[in-house]
């Protein structure tokens, strides 16, 4: 089995995201392409787990890709995403 690259494992486990406290964020999708699912973390801070047709922040989720989460309200799409991961610069081993 390969063994990743020495001070490499722990810049990757140390990424992290800057994350706004009260903006929905979508934390993962699951599911196959016929029936996808979204874990997202609403902006009163719950998280939950919703599918296309749900209502959404008073608009209704239109679809669900591993790129992200459409929601229509009043004729507007907007795209809800996962946070960006940076890396912390950390580096471990040699």
């Amino acid at each position: 089995m390969a063994q990743p690259k020495p001070g490499r494992a722990g810049e990757i486990a140390t990424q992290s995201a800057r994350i706004p406290a009260r903006e929905t964020i979508l934390l993962g999708t699951f599911g196959e392409a016929e029936n996808p699912g979204a874990l997202l973390r609403l902006a009163n801070g719950s998280v939950a787990r919703l599918s296309v047709g749900d209502p959404l922040e008073g608009g209704r989720i239109t679809a669900i890709s591993s790129d992200g989460v459409l929601v229509q309200k009043a004729g507007y799409t907007r795209r809800i995403t996962q946070p960006r991961l940076r890396s912390t610069g950390a580096r471990t081993g040699g």
